[in-house]
């Protein structure tokens, strides 16, 4: 049984949605990680109704073949003609007939139409273009550049750049700026770094330079004084240096006051001016 009064079918008419579309981005979230596609145009589809159009015309017509029949058995009258010449169009009535809407309308009817194939969200070809709007390789946002080492200006030992630190990877900056902070907070630690940075990375990176006193990251003695080293403060060799300064750090666990005569009575050496920054952090009695 056919329905005469039910569509089967709907047709929908694009537009642009907008003149410069350069200045917007498609973006989707996935695993916490937000991904923009820039756009080159975009369209909107709209309903077209041009089914009524053709009714109404439709209707007018056999108004008008109907009257036509009526007056078939009418007399035909003389009637005037008029004769009318165009005419040159001016290049400001040629601007207003491109630009009227009659024309607009005739363009559009005249635009060939191209085939596509249409397919549902679930459809294997459509997460196929879906998943072409992730990203697939993480690049630098700002390129790369080589400085040459003869040209870079020298900076001082207890100087830190902060431009080459962003180079390294994040073991390597962590083990930097502790070697030069000597004893940090973990607050002050994690602003110096990327603020993309999650904590918790943070922290197993610490924890392989630093041991924890008293709230704050004390840099490992064996980074400050490497082995078969010499101290050139005390001239003192780098194993006692390192067995004094944990000795230290140990006394600092057990108490906020460390009395320097109790040290060097336990390690029979005078290095107090190798830990210039436990002495600024913590509480030394001379």
């Amino acid at each position: 049984m056919l329905i005469v009064d039910r569509m089967d079918k709907q047709v929908l008419t694009s537009s642009l949605a907008t003149e410069d579309a350069s200045c917007y981005t498609v973006g989707l979230l996935r695993n916490g990680e937000l991904h923009l596609t820039p756009l080159h145009g975009a369209l909107q589809l709209r309903p077209s109704f041009e089914y009524l159009n053709k009714g109404e015309a439709n209707a007018q017509l056999n108004a008008s073949l109907t009257e036509e029949g009526d007056s078939q058995d009418e007399e035909d009258e003389a009637k005037a003609i008029t004769v009318k010449f165009a005419r040159p169009e001016t290049e400001k009535a040629k601007a207003q007939r491109l630009s009227s809407f009659k024309y607009l309308e005739q363009k559009k009817a005249e635009e060939p139409w191209t085939n596509v194939q249409f397919f549902n969200l679930q459809d294997r070809a459509a997460e196929t273009e879906l998943d072409s709007l992730f990203c697939r390789e993480m690049e630098l946002y700002s390129p790369e550049f080589q400085v040459d080492a003869s040209r870079k200006p020298d900076l001082p030992n207890n100087v830190l750049s902060m431009t080459q630190l962003k180079t390294k990877d994040l073991p390597d900056q962590v083990k930097a700026l502790l070697i030069n902070a000597k004893v940090i907070n973990f607050s002050q630690l994690c602003r110096l770094l990327s603020p993309a940075t999650k904590e918790a990375t943070v922290l197993k990176c610490v924890q392989q330079y630093a041991v924890l006193v008293q709230g704050c990251w004390v840099v490992k003695s064996e980074l400050l004084y490497p082995e078969g080293s010499i101290s050139p403060n005390s001239g003192i060799a780098a194993d006692i240096l390192c067995r004094g300064r944990d000795y230290l750090m140990w006394r600092f666990n057990q108490s906020r006051v460390v009395v320097r005569k109790d040290i060097k009575s336990v390690t029979k050496v005078s290095f107090i001016a190798d830990f210039s920054s436990c002495r600024q952090k913590f509480n030394v009695q001379m």
